[in-house]
C-alpha cells in the first residue's frame, strides 16, 4: 500500500498512513477532525548525495570506532582494579 503524509490544519500535526491510492483521506488520530491535506512526503524530496559511501567503507568506518571505544573501555577497567 502507498504511503501517503498528511498535515492536519486544524491542530497543525503531521501524520504518516498507509492507504489505497483511491480511498479518502482519514480522520486527525490527534483532534478527530476531518481537515487532512495531504501533504508532500519528505521521502520523496530528500536530496540524493552526490558522494555516496561505499558500504566497504562504512563498515571499516564503523570498525575503527568500535575498537577506539574498545580500547577505550579497557583502559578504564584497567584504571579501577
Amino acid at each position: 500500500m502507498p504511503r501517503y503524509e498528511y498535515k492536519c490544519s486544524s491542530c497543525d500535526l503531521l501524520h504518516l498512513f498507509h492507504h489505497g491510492m483511491n480511498d479518502p483521506p482519514p480522520l486527525c488520530p490527534s483532534c478527530g477532525d476531518n481537515t487532512l491535506i495531504k501533504s508532500v512526503s519528505s521521502f520523496n524530496t530528500k536530496p540524493k548525495k552526490e558522494t555516496a559511501n561505499k558500504v566497504g567503507e562504512v563498515t571499516e568506518d564503523f570498525i575503527k570506532s568500535a575498537r577506539r571505544e574498545l580500547g577505550k573501555q579497557k583502559e578504564e577497567m584497567k584504571e579501577n582494579r
